[in-house]
């Protein structure tokens, strides 16, 4: 695409907001409120080493891809298999050994990666097989981990870094932000109130604002998610040079695909939403691909950032199957100390 090219059909891309520049402190914290540094957060690698991070995760995920559809036959299988779409938008947390039974009469390898993957990840959730559930997943694993790092200095940076990004929301996308970035920053400040509560209780808020069984029908789930859209939307369009490489389609039908509601989430989403959300706050993402290939392990995809982890743990994990994400875990959840 020349330079010429790259304006039509999209107003001028908004200038970015400064991000925080300061860098990520190893220090875990002990209590809640107390051991994280908000000052010391992870500085954005230039462009060369985003794109280089950007190169290898969409390179990995490819090679993932071409390995989970290796043979006509188990393509077929998956291609066959749907998602329940019925249920809360993200449930409880059940046993991963459940997921085995979706694939029973399934070839050999899926049945023992199926069986490994409940001895390493014993424990998963349900998000709603509705097209938003791989972004569901990761905006409900975003908040989840702040509750779990139990920090209100993390949590507090994080509002302010979230609402520095305001000024992205212009032109035709002016009235993004007051429909959907407003529920974002309302649920921010309730989850700052919860760590007030024990962890327990926390985590049945939680549950319950993401699990679309309350007054509002999921309607502000759905506002996050969508809010969680545009910021990597955002974020493809000024990164434009490092991201299209990796897009099959027209540039700026693919910025409109980012945003349409209940549409499935592919690599380069999951990377732009990564680095928008998880990567400065010091989280990572691992997605565990589970597919027909040869062989008993899984395959894993890493997202993480260039300092190191707010905490060893602070990763959070999905379950890829064709078409659909899930949320996974090595243990319980728990406080991150």
């Amino acid at each position: 695409m020349s330079s010429s090219d790259k304006g039509k059909g999209r107003a001028d891309a908004p200038d970015l907001p400064p991000r925080d520049a300061t860098a990520h402190g190893e220090g875990q914290q002990t209590e809640a409120g107390e051991g994280i540094d908000p000052t010391k957060f992870q500085e954005l690698p230039e462009d060369d080493a985003m794109a280089k991070a950007i190169a290898e995760s969409m390179e990995d995920a490819k090679r993932v891809e071409i390995e989970t559809h290796r043979y006509d036959e188990w393509q077929t299988k998956d291609q066959e298999w749907k998602y329940d779409a019925e249920g809360p938008l993200i449930s409880e947390i059940r046993l991963t050994a459940e997921v085995a039974q979706d694939f029973a009469e399934a070839d050999p390898n899926f049945a023992i990666k199926t069986a490994n993957l409940a001895v390493t990840h014993p424990y998963w959730r349900k998000s709603k097989g509705d097209g938003d559930c791989g972004w569901r997943a990761i905006a409900f694993s975003y908040f989840e981990l702040l509750l779990r790092l139990s920090s209100l200095p993390l949590v507090e940076q994080e509002i302010a870094r979230l609402q520095s990004m305001n000024p992205w929301f212009v032109d035709q996308y002016a009235n993004t932000y007051e429909d959907f970035g407003e529920a974002a920053i309302d649920l921010m400040e309730m989850l700052k109130e919860q760590l007030q509560e024990d962890f327990q209780g926390r985590m049945d808020w939680l549950g319950k604002a993401f699990s679309g069984t309350g007054e509002d029908g999921g309607m502000g789930v759905m506002a996050v998610v969508q809010y969680f859209r545009t910021l990597a939307m955002f974020h493809v369009l000024h990164s434009q040079d490092l991201f299209e490489p990796f897009i099959d389609a027209p540039f700026d039908s693919y910025l409109e695909e980012l945003t349409r509601t209940n549409t499935e989430i592919d690599e380069v989403g999951v990377r732009a939403l990564f680095d928008v959300i998880l990567k400065e706050p010091g989280m990572g993402l691992e997605v565990i691909n589970l597919h027909r290939g040869i062989g008993e392990e899984v395959d894993v995809v890493s997202h993480m950032p260039e300092g190191a982890l707010v905490h060893a743990e602070a990763v959070a994990r999905l379950l890829f199957r064709p078409g659909h994400y899930d949320i996974i875990y090595k243990g319980l959840p728990s406080v991150l100390t």
